[in-house]
């Protein structure tokens, strides 16, 4: 019955949530969490209510359950307050719930609010990072000359291991190809592919990230033809679509914009749908 010991069993099951990506268990746990502290003085503080409030809009962003997401993540906003690294940390996820629920202008004003109030409180990663979250908000408005001078400035998660230089290397040229750029597009294409052999030599390269790579240079032979490409490659289309843990797409990765559907749109001569509304809306419309 001891308040400390269900904390501490709490933090280990939602550990395992989380490497199952267990969400539903996840946000189960959020709310047992915040149930216990605040019906226990002994484990009671005002930082650890917060944090879990985040914790509970970061699961359910996982579930598509945009609205409240939001509501969870402004919870901790008031202790938060006088915390500003926290808070702007805060923030960030809102400006992911707005964008993947399509409210573009919302994360906008959100982000642009960070990058001017929060340049004192935060490091210079996360500074780079924001540039990047608005670099893919600014190019789902279309502005793709604005988006390619935002990504001049991420160089600090350039070097980062967690996959955001390939992120970056992904986004300019998926930008460069909306704005016809086809003949800078081969040469990143090509220095993509020097990047991964290096890469692979020295730490494990998403296979999801090799795929997409194979696919751009599939699309580059093809002269930019992404009807051919897509019709020979579906396979690869599906697999990226696929629940698949080394192919699958991941909500808070790199890649905001999503591959093998931006990619299907621009084969099939559509608008690519940003608005995600459900797992379903990562699967392929179709595979003819």
């Amino acid at each position: 019955k001891s308040a400390n010991i269900e904390h501490f069993l709490l933090l280990i099951k939602m550990e395992f949530a989380h490497k199952n990506f267990n969400y539903e268990l996840a946000e189960e746990i959020s709310l047992q969490q915040l149930k216990l502290y605040n019906s226990s003085p002994a484990v009671y503080l005002k930082a650890r209510v917060a944090g879990t409030f985040l914790n509970l809009g970061n699961n359910q962003l996982y579930l598509y359950k945009f609205k409240e997401a939001i509501k969870s993540v402004k919870s901790s906003y008031p202790i938060y307050s006088n915390y500003k690294l926290n808070l702007f940390i805060a923030m960030e996820i809102e400006v992911y719930i707005h964008y993947y629920s399509g409210n573009l202008s919302k994360a906008e004003e959100i982000l642009k609010l960070i990058m001017n109030e929060g340049k004192n409180f935060s490091t210079p990663f996360q500074i780079s990072k924001r540039n990047f979250l608005l670099t893919n908000v600014i190019f789902l408005k279309k502005q793709h000359k604005q988006a390619h001078r935002l990504l001049q400035d991420t160089k600090e998660i350039d070097r980062d291991k967690e996959g955001w230089n390939l992120g970056i290397r992904i986004m300019s040229i998926i930008n460069q190809l909306e704005g016809d750029k086809f003949d800078i597009v081969d040469l990143n294409i090509e220095s993509m592919r020097k990047h991964i052999d290096r890469t692979l030599k020295m730490k494990v390269v998403r296979k999801r990230d090799v795929v997409i790579l194979r696919l751009l240079a599939k699309l580059s032979r093809q002269g930019f033809n992404f009807k051919e490409v897509w019709k020979k490659n579906i396979k690869y289309f599906e697999l990226l679509a696929s629940d698949d843990p080394d192919y699958r797409w991941e909500m808070k990765s790199p890649e905001m914009i999503v591959f093998h559907k931006w990619f299907e749109a621009k084969a099939k001569g559509k608008e690519y749908d940003y608005v995600l509304k459900g797992p379903e809306s990562l699967k392929l419309m179709s595979s003819g």
